[in-house]
């Protein structure tokens, strides 16, 4: 008796039930790919590896773009309905479904190819996504070393099916929410880079700001940083008991105390290990003792002080060999250049404003993702 199941939410003019089937039963061609070295990009043959898959959007997203080093076998180039899995590792079971616009792409000895057929190659891809398949990789791949599913073992993978009608109907909607997506994306791109170079110019002098009643802000002066404020070091928090307090390390939070190391709005900066990834914080905290924090600031708003910090080349000033590491005289004899400020208020009012619109851009995309995930869960079955 077959088996069939019927998914929760269906589009109009679709009955029956979905049957299951093996994905080794609507694939073909599965193979492993090429065992070679990346090089630097030839200009012409791409190379997909497991690390050029992007881990939430499932595009190729390669950094930096590669070619597979030496003869180059037309048996390994993606074609239209080729899908691609990670066989070995953390990212084992992560999915790629080739797409023309990536151009000639040649793909690596850890991922598997296989040709999806008689089926819509997006409409099987999504089954890649939901949470179903997550647990279904995560029982198939243990094993006593590092994880793993090879080629024989992805084909025993079960899914439900309808009719080919119905599987392009579903992927033409998915792929048209992944292009808002995509949009998205996009934009908040372009302002990030737009707020990039924004900054160049105002931390260059390029570009200045007026006083409200359009008079000249006075020049800027030369500064230490330890002129203008003082380095922290954070604690252990482990003999605190449990509160509504956040505790950072470089990482950002990681629990809630019932005590706190310093109130007010401060900067904090890598001690050790992350040492290029300032944040702002506010309110009561706390910091371990990985993570200076800013305190007593002379003539400088800690706003501003989070732009400059994020200006600073900090691995420059890495003291270690092994983990990057700083310390507070490092720190603190960094020369800054500091304008007045009233002029340090109008660029972080300035600078604000944009970050909010790439944050509300932000939202929109993990809403839409968020969303989408909601619905493969109810779509698929």
């Amino acid at each position: 008796m077959m088996d069939t199941k019927t998914p929760k939410i269906r589009f109009n003019g679709f009955s029956g039930p979905w049957k299951k089937v093996k994905f080794g039963e609507i694939t073909k061609d599965g193979m492993y790919g090429m065992n070679s070295s990346a090089v630097d990009y030839d200009g012409k043959h791409k190379y997909i590896r497991i690390t050029d898959i992007d881990e939430i959007t499932r595009k190729y997203n390669p950094d930096p773009l590669t070619s597979p080093q030496g003869k180059i076998e037309r048996k390994y180039k993606l074609e239209k309905g080729d899908l691609v899995f990670a066989r070995t590792g953390a990212s084992t079971g992560k999915t790629y479904l080739y797409n023309s616009k990536d151009g000639d792409l040649y793909f690596a000895g850890f991922l598997i190819k296989f040709r999806i057929s008689d089926n819509d190659p997006f409409f099987v891809f999504q089954h890649t996504l939901t949470a179903k398949y997550d647990k279904w990789v995560k029982v198939m791949s243990m094993r006593s070393g590092q994880p793993g599913i090879n080629s024989e073992e992805f084909k025993t993978f079960e899914l439900y099916t309808p009719s080919l009608p119905e599987q392009q109907k579903i992927a033409s909607f998915l792929s048209a929410v992944d292009e808002r997506i995509e949009l998205l994306e996009r934009k908040k791109e372009k302002l990030e880079a737009y707020k990039k170079g924004v900054m160049q110019q105002i931390f260059s002098q390029q570009i200045r700001f007026k006083q409200d009643d359009g008079s000249e802000f006075p020049d800027w002066e030369e500064k230490r940083l330890g002129e203008v404020l003082k380095i922290g070091s954070g604690k252990d928090y482990k003999h605190l008991g449990n509160g509504n307090i956040p505790v950072f390390g470089t990482g950002g939070l990681m629990t809630y105390v019932d005590d706190f190391l310093y109130e007010g709005e401060s900067v904090g900066i890598g001690r050790k290990g992350t040492i290029d990834k300032p944040m702002f914080l506010k309110g009561k905290f706390w910091t371990v003792d990985t993570l200076f924090y800013t305190h007593s600031f002379k003539q400088i708003v800690p706003r501003f002080v989070y732009l400059v910090f994020q200006t600073i080349n900090w691995k420059v000033h890495n003291e270690a060999s092994g983990v990057p590491s700083l310390s507070k005289t490092t720190i603190e004899k960094l020369q800054i250049m500091l304008p007045s400020t009233n002029e340090q208020l109008k660029i972080v009012a300035f600078t604000e404003e944009i970050q909010n619109s790439i944050s509300n851009l932000d939202s929109q995309i993990q809403g839409l993702r968020t969303w989408k995930k909601g619905l493969l869960q109810q779509m698929f079955v």
